[in-house]
């Protein structure tokens, strides 16, 4: 049987790139997964401390009750975060947070 690795595959066919749109209503979640999938996979590949360091500062900030934090889309981080994964494989990674609805007959 052949074996899959699905990293390797996404980084051969997107040349390295990774774009994540994370879209939906308000208080759904949106900001909550950026963060921890950020916190989980991205921060602790990234193998330069300064571009850590600056990838930490622009995780979006996440609040309880009806605060609404995102206004606008934004990107995480600001720039594409260099990473590496199963010790070979580097990737591009970056995130969109954005507030949005289906709208019927669109596509």
């Amino acid at each position: 049987m052949d074996r899959f690795d699905i990293y390797q595959q996404i980084a051969e066919r997107t040349n390295g790139d990774i774009y994540i749109g994370v879209v939906g209503p308000v208080r759904t979640g949106k900001s909550t997964f950026i963060k921890r999938f950020m916190d989980l996979l991205v921060i602790p590949n990234i193998t330069d401390t300064f571009e850590r360091d600056r990838a930490i500062d622009e995780l979006p900030q996440s609040a309880s009750g009806k605060t609404i934090m995102t206004t606008e889309p934004k990107f995480i981080p600001n720039e594409a975060a260099n990473i590496t994964i199963d010790g070979n494989i580097k990737l591009k990674v970056r995130l969109v947070d954005c507030v949005g609805y289906l709208v019927e007959g669109a596509l």
